[in-house]
């Protein structure tokens, strides 16, 4: 929305038709996402091979990877895991988001999101599907859809950000889980938190420092 593409009130019906429906792609209690800590993706990846069901859905910090899918599938994989001294934390999450069992949610969507008008964004809009900025609207649409069955790719993300001479990060919203993500990833950037009034000072008088 900040950017322009979408209109505030097509955003918002869009966000809560994507949750309904990606609620309704798998009846409650038969999935599962866990987050992997202290395993680089490359060993996650190898013990998911030949394991049907389980899929990687986020790439959140060098060594912090969700998994998610079918639960027995995501609870054979934790065993697996732990077995390469990983440690492994399941989500309290209603459904396997990010997987392809959220194709129905994708196809569902697709008839709301056709109908949508689209403008080119004010400036690049980064894809959790491609790591990326993009700025075409057609090809944000189809990221749009896309990246409901595709992993986050929040680490490539990052990294594509500092080579292009991105330094500071300013994360808006509650919490501060994006800002210890880039501090895990990014040993160079500078990461703020924006929660209140007090915090959006202080990162003001960062930005004029």
């Amino acid at each position: 929305m900040a950017a322009g593409t979408l209109e505030l009130e097509d955003a918002l019906r869009l966000v809560r038709l994507r949750g309904r429906y990606m609620q309704e792609a798998v009846p409650v209690g038969e999935g599962a996402m866990a987050a992997v800590l202290k395993l680089p993706l490359e060993e996650i990846q190898k013990v998911l091979e030949g394991l049907e069901g389980v899929e990687i859905a986020n790439l959140n910090a060098p060594e912090q990877t969700v998994i998610s899918g079918r639960r027995q599938a995501v609870e054979e994989a934790a065993e697996r895991l732990k077995e390469r001294r990983a440690r492994v934390v399941f989500l309290p999450v209603s459904a396997p988001f990010h997987s392809s069992l959220m194709a129905p949610a994708r196809k569902r969507l697709a008839e709301d999101l056709a109908r949508v008008p689209l403008k080119r964004p004010r400036f690049p809009v980064y894809s959790n599907v491609t790591a990326r900025p993009e700025e075409d609207p057609e090809r944000i649409r189809a990221l749009l859809l896309e990246q409901i069955t595709a992993p986050v790719r929040w680490v490539e993300i990052l990294r594509d950000m500092e080579a292009r001479g991105v330094k500071r990060f300013l994360e808006f919203g509650s919490g501060e889980v994006l800002k210890g993500l880039v501090s895990r990833t990014l040993k160079e950037a500078q990461a703020l938190s924006v929660q209140d009034p007090d915090s959006l000072k202080k990162a003001l008088e960062v930005e004029r420092a």
